[in-house]
């Protein structure tokens, strides 16, 4: 709701979301929240989790607002209403108060944001936009009816259907969404780029005693960061990096971020007998200072829509190894990312490995050019959202 601390802004859009929790999503809209013209667009957003997520207090330092609506999970009905009432509420109040003009509600649900823009387009949101972040498996039964009575929804109510890949935008619009620049598009998640830039001028050996807990860190150090979720792969990448200490017995895993599978993670690394190999930082805010510690970013998703911490490893000149299931649109040009398939043997990942640790990291200025020529960077992606959310129109790349 709006306190306080509300900022005045020439308009205002309305974020839809589970939680403002650290994930690629969520960090991509804040690089973006962060770096824009806050006086001319502010971001407000309407969450359906019950805890406080880790953003919103500093959504609010920031000028935003944050509404808390039911699960759509336990009561649709509820839902419905509680939306109708925000939406009127973010409404009014905006106007009323001299807030902003609320232009946008963008919805980053998948297919339920089919329900959340028809309740929109009801209020009167005249821009309102249907994200899509990643891939969803098909279904039949009930789940297969409800994911079409969705995408009928999306078609009709969203005025915009913008996704972080072609293969994630097809996947939640179907195989006839065709990128056209105007009202369907490609827009790259926004990372802020400094504290990648910066973080060069640290010492890397500072960095591995600060992180990982040790003054004798002689081996390699494998990354991963990411939610502790199935589509993840992390015991994949348990069994990859139990073949790699046949070769590398100094080399050490870290797994950062948090989710339902992490204590099972956590359990079958000491199973293995991998804890005094494998460290677990939960979630992490400086990422950069992580990556640039590493010397190998290993990430072999089951599925995935696009991959932010990808293009966090390579913003940071970490050499990647991926899985085939993560997009072309992940690769940001700076020949540092390479691809396996999951059905390779463990034998090349190991070598694959190996060969990447003789990497050195490109220059910074070489790094920087390719973000920004992909819009990854949140000052050049900033003018084109601005279009969009105050136009409806924009040059959208495709």
């Amino acid at each position: 709701m709006f306190d306080t601390h509300t900022q005045i802004s020439k308009y205002r859009v309305l974020h839809f979301l589970k939680a403002m929790d650290p994930a690629g999503i969520e960090k991509g809209i804040m690089s973006l929240y962060r770096q824009m013209d806050r006086t001319e667009i502010q971001f407000d957003f309407a969450v359906h989790s019950l805890h406080e997520g880790y953003y919103e207090k500093e959504i609010r330092q920031l000028g935003g607002a944050v509404f808390r609506v039911p699960s759509p999970k336990g009561d649709l009905w509820r839902f419905k209403k509680e939306w109708d009432r925000t939406l009127r509420d973010w409404s009014h109040t905006s106007n009323k108060s001299q807030l902003g003009i609320p232009i946008a509600v963008h919805s980053h649900s998948a297919y339920f944001s089919g329900i959340v823009l028809r309740q929109a387009a009801k209020a009167g949101v005249s821009v309102r936009i249907a994200a899509s972040h990643r891939v969803n498996a098909s279904a039949g039964g009930i789940r297969g009816l409800y994911m079409k009575a969705m995408s009928n929804l999306i078609r009709k109510y969203a005025t915009h259907r913008l996704s972080c890949s072609r293969i994630a935008g097809s996947s939640l619009f179907g195989h006839d969404w065709n990128p056209d620049g105007k009202s369907m598009g490609i827009v790259p998640n926004a990372l802020d780029l400094n504290p990648f830039m910066h973080i060069r001028s640290t010492t890397r050996e500072s960095l591995r005693r600060a992180w990982f807990n040790s003054n004798n860190i002689e081996g390699p150090v494998v990354l991963h960061i990411g939610r502790f979720v199935k589509e993840k792969n992390h015991r994949f990448i348990l069994d990859v990096f139990q073949s790699l200490l046949d070769s590398v017995p100094t080399a050490i895993l870290i797994l950062a971020g948090e989710g339902p599978e992490l204590q099972n993670m956590k359990a079958e690394a000491e199973q293995r007998g991998l804890l005094q190999k494998v460290q677990f930082l939960g979630i992490v805010d400086q990422i950069p200072e992580l990556i640039a510690a590493a010397d190998v970013f290993l990430f072999p998703s089951i599925t995935e829509g696009l991959g932010m911490a990808v293009i966090e490893a390579q913003a940071g000149g970490l050499p990647c190894l991926v899985s085939d299931a993560i997009p072309e649109e992940a690769d940001i040009g700076i020949d540092r990312l390479f691809r396996l398939s999951l059905n390779d043997s463990k034998e090349l990942w190991v070598q694959q490995i190996i060969d990447l640790l003789q990497f050195t990291r490109p220059p910074v200025q070489f790094i920087e050019a390719a973000l920004v020529a992909r819009k990854y960077v949140a000052s050049s992606l900033y003018p084109l959202m601005k279009e969009i959310y105050t136009y409806g129109s924009a040059e959208i790349h495709s």
